[in-house]
């Protein structure tokens, strides 16, 4: 092939080399022979070992910062939707997930449309009772709501009078 290497222990200066050898092109015959230390080659690699973990590292380290920055970008949207969840949940209805142009905006969205007819149905739900409670304390008749267990949960002013009752079940 032309081309030779080794590593080996040099005759002349005793400590190990690595040689290189390669027949050149012109003239015809010409060899050309490079020999290097081999704690020169050694001590090369190890630099070279030592920026590639060097680079390892920094690499790591940026994508772990790059990845925890995303993430927090992405669950503080997914928070305030969770506080506004929690809020809602207790029947305080003014406060809205915060709306955006991605997935999570898009939730928000739908959470926003869904805590609206939520309130809208209470509110609807609110009146019915309003009305339903009107109209029983309007009638003469005595009217009495009981439980499952038999326990009084509504008496209209006629039973209130009727029974001699002083306090509103």
């Amino acid at each position: 092939t032309g081309r030779g290497r080794d590593v080996r222990a040099s005759g002349t200066v005793g400590y190990p080399m690595m040689y290189l050898a390669q027949v050149s092109a012109p003239p015809p015959g010409t060899l050309l022979r490079v020999a290097i230390a081999l704690d020169e080659v050694e001590e090369a690699l190890s630099g070279v070992r030592s920026a590639l973990l060097l680079s390892f590292g920094v690499i790591t380290l940026l994508g772990g910062l790059v990845t925890f920055f995303m993430v927090r970008r992405l669950l503080h949207p997914l928070r305030e939707i969770r506080f506004v969840a929690d809020w809602v949940a207790a029947g305080d209805f003014s406060r809205k997930a915060p709306e955006g142009a991605d997935e999570v905006g898009s939730v928000s969205v739908a959470f926003n449309h869904m805590a609206a007819e939520l309130e809208r149905r209470l509110e609807s739900l609110r009146a019915e009772r309003a009305k339903l409670e009107a109209v029983i304390s309007s009638m003469e008749e005595s009217v009495v709501s009981l439980d499952k267990a038999g326990g009084v949960l509504h008496a209209n002013s006629a039973t209130r009078t009727l029974f001699q009752v002083v306090n509103d079940p």
